[in-house]
């Protein structure tokens, strides 16, 4: 029974470090990671390490805004 509660307790206490990862961000992914860890058994540190992790910018918003530069800057030589 204990080995089941770990099982579920561990990826819902890590969960804002999975989510930092998966959504690829641009920068804080380390940050995110270091919180959760050292200050997630605190309901405060959970939270903004969740917080954090599901706000700011990925590498995809980067690529979409630098192709979206591109364009504008090939319209603005026509």
């Amino acid at each position: 029974m204990a080995v089941v509660l770990f099982l579920v307790a561990l990826p819902l206490y890590l969960l804002p470090a999975i989510i930092a990862g998966a959504r690829n961000k641009t920068s804080g992914t380390a940050g995110v990671v270091l919180l959760n860890i050292f200050f997630g058994w605190t309901l405060i540190g959970w939270l903004a390490a969740f917080i954090w992790a599901c706000t700011g910018r990925t590498v995809a918003d980067d690529q979409r805004d630098e192709r979206r530069h591109q364009e504008t800057l090939k319209a603005l030589q026509r």
